[in-house]
């Protein structure tokens, strides 16, 4: 027997929050840390965009990959930089990270 009443239609569901990844919030942090100790005046936006730029250009598969990333960490740094800033961070964070990256895998 078909029950008798008001059927509610279901909702959609809501979109999920997906939060940051953590390696994302630390190459922002590293980024900005960089921009710091050089002592150079960049809004957080600017390095936003150019952490964001690097993930993006890390997934295209290129040989070595040195330079190709970082040409486009510099072109993003360019929106709040003069050229040679934008240049010294993209080498400082490259020569840290290669650092980093080569002493764990020798641990």
């Amino acid at each position: 027997m078909p029950r008798l009443g008001v059927q509610v239609p279901l909702s959609p569901p809501l979109p999920s929050y997906h939060p940051p990844k953590p390696r994302f919030i630390a190459y922002l942090t590293a980024l900005s840390g960089f921009c710091v100790l050089l002592g150079l005046d960049v809004s957080l936006r600017v390095i936003a965009v150019a952490t964001l730029s690097a993930a993006i250009l890390r997934t295209v598969p290129v040989p070595g990959s040195v330079g190709f990333v970082e040409s486009g960490i510099v072109g993003a740094l360019l929106l709040g930089l003069s050229r040679l800033e934008a240049v010294y961070v993209a080498l400082a964070r490259r020569s840290i990270t290669f650092v980093s990256v080569r002493r764990s895998e020798l641990s």
